[in-house]
């Protein structure tokens, strides 16, 4: 296999006789002249425990027509060296490969960017992706509010009432009881009396004070 230009000799053997080819192998430079994000995301939404993560995958075009598809997982590019990643939140991070990290909510879409690094006179290309960032549940006991998917808690105008979703895990526990504070700004938002209602999905029953 050669790794630089020159000539590179292969060397076949059978039966005890033996042929030889000399390959010349040159280098030339080719540039990236299109970008697309491939890795679509269910709902367009990143969606997990903190610490989930998520390996973004591209397809390319060269400027001889060549074209390069699922390169994240062809082990013979360094897409670091190629590309740059950028996130707009610190909600979700990317790596220098473009493995997202999931850290927190956003109420905000978020954009995913790869960029091509620039080389003499060329110029960058880039594309992107914008995603949700929505926190599930991570462990029994752990308490989630809103929605699963997309953003967390719909916009409304004053007066207009806002449903939140309360989720409990308890997969491999029984949960006997539980008890939820809901802390907000009162100047914001005013909790409605009697609002609380038990939704599918619980296997008992339970009583809102």
């Amino acid at each position: 296999m050669s790794k630089a230009p020159g000539q590179s000799t292969i060397t076949a053997t059978f039966g005890g006789q033996t042929a030889t080819l000399t390959m010349t192998v040159t280098s030339t430079s080719a540039l990236i002249t299109s970008t697309q994000v491939t890795t679509v995301l269910p709902s367009n939404t990143l969606t997990g425990a903190v610490g989930r993560t998520q390996q973004m995958d591209l397809s390319f075009v060269l400027d001889d027509g060549t074209q390069f598809s699922n390169v994240a997982s062809l082990t013979y590019l360094a897409l670091n060296a190629i590309y740059t990643f950028s996130t707009n939140s610190t909600a979700i991070s990317t790596s220098s490969t473009g493995l997202l990290t999931l850290n927190s909510n956003s109420n905000r879409m978020i954009r995913f960017t790869a960029a091509t690094r620039t080389c003499g006179t060329s110029t960058s290309q880039s594309a992107s992706y914008d995603m949700w960032a929505n926190l599930a549940l991570g462990y029994d006991g752990d308490v989630n509010l809103g929605n699963t998917t997309g953003v967390k808690f719909q916009n409304v105008q004053p007066g207009q009432a806002l449903s939140v979703n309360v989720f409990i895990r308890s997969s491999a526990n029984i949960l006997l009881a539980f008890q939820i504070q809901i802390n907000f700004d009162p100047s914001f938002l005013l909790a409605a009396a009697g609002s609380c209602s038990m939704q599918s999905g619980w296997s008992g029953s339970f009583t809102c004070t």
